[in-house]
């Protein structure tokens, strides 16, 4: 298969694993917050891990296939880049949420704006620093 054509298909399996990541996310901070009563920043921090080990494991078995063998480096490397995806994405709701009242920029309105900004940021790093062979420092052979 041409390169141009593995990199749609990864891209578009990225995608669908950000889009299932990104409704469980939604619907574990939609529900904390209005059924449990949880502030609006923990229930995203959840929301978020949730949906984050999810698509760890998808990404793995389905959008990277072929991706080097895991390691504890990539699994840690995973996880940094989901980390800052993650403060920017709460920077980036929280702002909002100061910005503009509920009425204004409804939660689910914020979490799509917040979260697709996270969610580029994540592709890029993830297939550059995490999934990618140059991911991992190269043994030197003796």
């Amino acid at each position: 298969m041409p390169e141009y054509r593995s990199n749609i298909t990864e891209t578009v399996r990225f995608l669908c694993v950000g889009l299932l990541g990104f409704c469980i996310d939604i619907s574990v901070v939609w529900s904390l917050i209005y059924f449990e009563s949880v502030s609006e920043e923990l229930a995203c921090v959840i929301g978020f891990v949730i949906a984050t080990a999810v698509c760890f494991s998808a990404h793995r078995t389905w959008t990277f296939p072929n991706a080097p063998q895991a390691t504890l480096g990539r699994f840690l490397g995973y996880w940094s880049v989901t980390l800052f995806t993650l403060a920017v994405r709460l920077l980036l709701f929280t702002q909002l949420g100061e910005a503009f009242t509920n009425e204004e920029l409804p939660i689910p309105i914020r979490l799509a704006l917040a979260g697709g900004v996270a969610f580029v940021l994540a592709y890029l790093l993830s297939n550059k620093l995490v999934f990618s062979d140059s991911a991992e420092p190269q043994k030197q052979k003796i």
